[in-house]
């Protein structure tokens, strides 16, 4: 695929993204989208959260550590982002062993279908098809591809399905990113930086290749990152390479198959 300069467009917009993410990530999520040159704010009260939604480029709400108050501050603003017309994220963590996550989801689906939904197969194949498990937010198994596409298709979406290969889909194409590397899965956060990206990547991308281009770039940024230290230092030289990744070196290192 043939990529336009996404990041020297977001850099150049300065794009303020609307983060409703997870208590433990937080904070990487906020330097993730700091580091590729938009605007992170993280506000998730629900008299606010409407306002800063509405005057954002983008909106991303993770299901991770759901509160009464954060599940209310998602419907304002996903709303808000319906009725201005704001690119929206959805990462779906942890909703294959929470009903009430799955629950919540589905509640935000009809009140605004995001552009992107990203999850691991386990969570992709709970919002699809049904299927719960015991894996709190880890993968299980694999995606149904079949029902994934014919998801995205029916809802006019995209859908991120992570792992070893990310798979993307918008229900007509199809695309696998190659690109990562093991020690992702050995520290938090690095799923929840993807959603957050992509939001980020959304207000100047469509969301076909918002996702692509965030999944890519996350896993360049991973594979490149040095591992041999330990989780720590890997984790400080991921964030490093978040901040000093270029399209340049996205072209030419991403390994994506249509």
């Amino acid at each position: 695929m043939k990529f336009k300069n996404y990041l020297e467009q977001l850099a150049a917009k300065a794009a303020v993204v609307h983060c409703i993410t997870n208590t433990v990530t937080v904070n990487d999520c906020a330097n993730a989208v700091l580091a590729i040159g938009a605007r992170p704010v993280m506000a998730e009260h629900p008299e606010e959260a409407a306002q800063i939604t509405s005057a954002s480029d983008a909106l991303l709400i993770n299901m991770g550590s759901l509160t009464d108050s954060k599940i209310a501050a998602m419907r304002a603003s996903a709303e808000a982002a319906r009725e201005n017309s704001i690119p929206f994220t959805a990462d779906c963590v942890g909703i294959a062993s929470s009903s009430l996550r799955l629950r919540i989801i589905k509640e935000l689906l009809k009140i605004n279908t995001p552009d992107i939904i990203k999850g691991n197969a386990a969570e992709i194949n709970a919002l699809c098809r049904g299927i719960m498990s015991e894996c709190g937010v880890d993968s299980v198994g694999a995606a149904d591809e079949n029902a994934v596409r014919a998801f995205a298709e029916r809802h006019k979406t995209v859908v991120m399905v992570t792992g070893e290969t990310d798979v993307i889909t918008d229900g007509k194409r199809t695309v696998r990113v190659k690109n990562g590397h093991p020690a992702m899965t050995r520290i938090t956060g690095t799923g929840c930086m993807l959603g957050c990206v992509a939001a980020a990547l959304s207000s100047t991308a469509d969301a076909f290749n918002a996702s692509v281009y965030a999944a890519a770039l996350m896993g360049i940024c991973g594979e490149t990152a040095d591992s041999s230290r330990g989780t720590g230092t890997f984790r400080t030289a991921l964030m490093d390479n978040l901040s000093t990744v270029t399209d340049k070196i996205i072209a030419e290192k991403a390994r994506i198959e249509l």
